[in-house]
Order: C-alpha cells, then sequence, then structure tokens
C-alpha cells in the first residue's frame, strides 16, 4: 500500500519538488490527481475547477496551517478529500451562474477558529461530517447569496451581534452557539433533527425562516424573534432570555412560559390544541394568540394579557389569577367565555 506523500511549501523548495500530483510553482500549487497530503505553513493553494471538479480526491488530505486556499468558480466543490484548516485564509471567488463556489467537508474535515473565512456572491460551504468554526473575523460579502448546509457533523458559531448573516440550511448534526449572535435570515432553516446547543449569553435571531426548538436542545442562551417562524415541538421552555416583535412562536404539544426574561411585544403567538401558554410575570403584547380545543393560557398575578388579534377559543382554557388582567382590542381580536 503506498502511503500518502507529504509536500511542505516553501517558497525556495516548491517548484523543486516535481511531483506528479502538483504542479508547483512559487508561492502556488494546484493538485490536480493522486494520493497526497498537502502541508502548507505559507503561500497559496489553488483550486481550480475550470474543466473538472476540486480536485482534493480519494484519500487526498490538504493540512492548512497558513497562507491562502484560493477556491475559484468553476468546480462543484471538494468530493472526498479531507480539509484540516488550523490557521491562514480561506477565499472564495465569486459563483458561477448556476454553479456556486462550493466547498464540502466531509468526515475528519475541520476548519478551525482562526482559519478567516472570506465568502463572496453565490459561495457554498456543505458540511457532511466535518466541522466548521464561523467568528467575527469571517467575512460574508453579498451574505444572503451565500449558503451553508449542514447534513451532519458540527457548525460552531461565535459571531457579533449585527454581523452579516447567511443562508443557513440544517438537516442535522449539531449547531454550538458559543458566544454572540447566530442570525437567521431569508429561507433559513433549522430542523428538529438538529441538536442545538446554546451557551448563556448568546443568541439565536430569527428574523426570517424557521427554527425548531425541542426537547434534545439545550437552549442557555437567548432567542429573538423579528421574523419568521420559532417552532416549540414537544418541549417546555421557560426563557433565560426571549424577545419577540414579529414574526410567529407555534407551539406543538408543548408548553412556553413568557417571564420576566420575556418581552413580547408583536407577532403572534399559535397553539396547537395541546399546548400552554403561562404569563407569568410582566405584560405580553402581542398581536395574536391563536388557542383552540385543548389548549391552556394561565395569565398569573399582576400581569397583563394584551390582544390586538388573534382567536382563544370558547373550548380553551384561560385561567386569570387575581390581580391579573386581560386587554382585548381591535377589530381581529376574539376572547370567548362560557
Amino acid at each position: 500500500m503506498n502511503k500518502p506523500k507529504q509536500l511542505l511549501i516553501l517558497a525556495a523548495a516548491v517548484a523543486a519538488l516535481g511531483l506528479p500530483f502538483a504542479s508547483c510553482a512559487a508561492e502556488t500549487t494546484t493538485v490536480t490527481s493522486g494520493t497526497a497530503t498537502v502541508n502548507t505553513t505559507s503561500g497559496n493553494v489553488t483550486y481550480d475547477g475550470s474543466s473538472h471538479d476540486w480536485n482534493i480526491n480519494n484519500n487526498d488530505v490538504l493540512i492548512l496551517q497558513g497562507g491562502t486556499i484560493n477556491i475559484r468558480a468553476q468546480g462543484t466543490g471538494v468530493g472526498n478529500g479531507i480539509l484540516q484548516a488550523t490557521g491562514g485564509n480561506i477565499s472564495f471567488s465569486v459563483g458561477a451562474g448556476s454553479r456556486p463556489t462550493t466547498l464540502t467537508l466531509m468526515s475528519g474535515s475541520s476548519i478551525a477558529e482562526a482559519v478567516n473565512l472570506t465568502l463572496r456572491n453565490n459561495s457554498v460551504i456543505n458540511i457532511t461530517g466535518g466541522e466548521l468554526y464561523l467568528d467575527t473575523a469571517d467575512s460574508f460579502i453579498a451574505p444572503l447569496n451565500n449558503t451553508i448546509n449542514l447534513e451532519s457533523g458540527i457548525l460552531y458559531v461565535n459571531r457579533a451581534e449585527g454581523e452579516n448573516a447567511f443562508v443557513l440550511n440544517a438537516t442535522g448534526g449539531t449547531i454550538e452557539v458559543t458566544g454572540g449572535t447566530l442570525q437567521l435570515a431569508a429561507s433559513s432553516g433549522v430542523a428538529s433533527e438538529v441538536l442545538i446547543n446554546s451557551a448563556a449569553g448568546s443568541t439565536i435571531n430569527v428574523s426570517a425562516g424557521t427554527l425548531y426548538v425541542d426537547a434534545q436542545d439545550n437552549i442557555q442562551g437567548g432567542l429573538s424573534l423579528s421574523g419568521g417562524n420559532i417552532n416549540l415541538d414537544n418541549t417546555t421552555y421557560t426563557p433565560n432570555s426571549y424577545t419577540q416583535s414579529s414574526g410567529n412562536l407555534n407551539l406543538s404539544s408543548s408548553e412556553f412560559t413568557a417571564n420576566t426574561n420575556s418581552d413580547l411585544t408583536g407577532g403572534n403567538i399559535n397553539l396547537d390544541g395541546n399546548s400552554t401558554l403561562n404569563i407569568e410575570s410582566g405584560k405580553l403584547s402581542t398581536t395574536g394568540v391563536n388557542a383552540g380545543t385543548g389548549d391552556t393560557v394561565n395569565v398569573g398575578s399582576s400581569s397583563t394579557l394584551g390582544l390586538s388579534g388573534g382567536n382563544i377559543a370558547a373550548d380553551a382554557v384561560l385561567n386569570v389569577e387575581e390581580g391579573a388582567g386581560v386587554n382585548v382590542s381591535g377589530s381581529g381580536s376574539v376572547l370567548n367565555i362560557n
């Protein structure tokens, strides 16, 4: 069995290597075929897919410790090779029409926090078993035209609030929000199959798209809803921090408690027929609360439920403690009391 060859890219030695799997020049090498390990501490590694896919092939390993990888727009991404990036830069060119600039991180692949990522218009990262760390040093140019697909593996996020978002499509794997803010925008979606762990002090902000939260998730940080949907699925959620100015909070066989850490000023709360909404303290003022048969809405002492829309049906249970208030206003509001 042939052992993988190793190429240490040093500016003075690159041209003399003459290895069959690499086309080498000072500062730059292009891997074109063969089984190889490329170990770079400086210079640039460029994958040019002008006539073929990126050539990190079966059993190929690229180790990036410094320098820059430039990923160009014609290929369809890393195939079955492994990328292990612990430092340096990875830069995506602008995608070409229907063929985006694509990088796939399979099992064994990882991009560490120390790596600086730059994604330009029409760039895609597929995580199919690998690990990707995003922080404040990473740049998303034309952000909502860049996509991260999480199928399996781990996505780590620690980005500052207000930084450019990206489209996140997560159907499996794990999302670790270790700090800062994970922004879900445009057509983003995080499915119930995804495990979410968010650290205290972090925030997941949903401005569009859909976020599923269920009993397996560990949400120690805050949730913020300014558009789109947060779906609570078969879980009990008492937030450390929750704000809602728009969008829909949907409860499916779930219990949500609005407490002193909650600030709900708009949007809708929709109960599925087997859920409970608790207003523990403070004022909950939303566009609408929709509760039907099998649902329960509890309004605690010194709390206020303010409705300007929605429908609490006659078959729902509305418990209002002494000292609490229920304010109903607006032509679209319906409160049925039998």
